[in-house]
């Protein structure tokens, strides 16, 4: 399962004899509001595993996936084989995603509004 990757994507990495999806959430950004938060991406993630009665799943997170992803990661821990981060943000615990996010990058983002 691949947050943030393409399915030619999920097609390189699938060992043979497995299945591999990729869901790209980006896609569900029509249903986006200012209600939406770092926790909604996250049950997204949790929704489309147990909904689809996924289990060893690998966990494959791009950018900001990666927070959503360890969220998620830690709700369904049964469900999953790995997580693995790809160019992604990796929370710590008891900081912000701003706080480990470049310093231009928030400024790019706090100056654009997004």
């Amino acid at each position: 399962m691949g947050v943030g990757a393409g399915h030619a994507a999920a097609d390189r990495v699938r060992p043979p004899g497995a299945s591999a999806d990729a869901h790209r959430f980006h896609d569900r950004e029509h249903l986006g509001s200012p209600a939406t938060t770092l926790t909604t991406h996250a049950r997204d993630i949790t929704a489309a595993i147990e909904y689809g009665g996924l289990t060893e799943v690998v966990l494959v997170a791009h950018s900001y996936g990666g927070a959503p992803a360890t969220i998620a990661a830690g709700t369904i821990p049964e469900r999953l084989a790995r997580v693995v981060y790809l160019a992604a943000l990796l929370p710590e615990q008891g900081k912000s995603l701003f706080d480990i996010t470049p310093a231009p990058v928030v400024e790019a983002i706090t100056r654009t509004g997004l």
